[in-house]
């Protein structure tokens, strides 16, 4: 079995940057599941149709990662392409999309401060992805600037900034599923989906087997 590259990257950057994934999908599950309105079920859709992009993306250009041979503590499989970087694609749009919604005070922390974690702990995750030679910094640059523009454009049309108020995306998206029968919030039941999808994403991370 190949060495796994993360001996030479520092063990703090490899112990964020392996458990990123995990980290960043349980929180928005939590999230989702404890507010169950139209913005996070809205965020959500945003977040996926960005990863979606993100593949397709993978596919077209077809560059290969730094090194086929080695596998990342959070479980990618070396067959998956490396341009652009789908981990620098994720902490760009639900990072951005997070810091543009955020209220002035946070956790009582001030709004910069937790945008400035946020900026460090992505940071330290992607220079882990290169340091591990699972993508180049370009890679991680392309992903980067991918998940920050489509999560600009989808804030945009969430708020209804980008098409107008008829194209407002979360009074459809209320419509759609009902919200103001429901009291602004979605029915426990509707979690299914996100839960599947979630799972199906920490298990291709390699979580079953660590949890097992």
């Amino acid at each position: 079995q190949t060495p796994s590259a993360t001996n030479t990257v520092p063990r703090i950057v490899s112990m964020i940057g392996s458990s990123t994934s995990t980290v960043v999908a349980s929180l928005f599950f939590i999230v989702l599941s404890y507010e169950r309105n139209a913005f996070m079920l809205t965020f959500f859709i945003g977040s996926i149709l960005n990863g979606v992009l993100t593949k397709v993306m993978k596919k077209l250009i077809n560059q290969e990662r730094p090194s086929t041979e080695l596998e990342s503590g959070d479980g990618d499989a070396p067959g998956d392409k490396g341009m652009p970087s789908s981990h620098a694609a994720s902490l760009g749009f639900i990072g951005t999309v997070t810091a543009l919604n955020l209220p002035d005070t946070f956790l009582f922390l001030p709004r910069e401060v937790v945008i400035s974690v946020m900026v460090a702990y992505s940071a330290i995750s992607l220079l882990y992805r290169v340091g591990s030679k699972l993508h180049t910094p370009p890679q991680i640059y392309v992903g980067l600037v991918l998940g920050v523009s489509n999560a600009v454009l989808w804030n945009g049309l969430m708020f209804g900034s980008l098409l107008g108020d008829q194209f407002r995306l979360l009074d459809i998206v209320s419509d759609w599923f009902h919200l103001e029968q429901s009291g602004g919030v979605f029915p426990m039941p509707y979690l299914l989906i996100p839960a599947v999808v979630i799972s199906k994403f920490l298990r291709k991370n390699g979580i079953k087997e660590r949890l097992e």
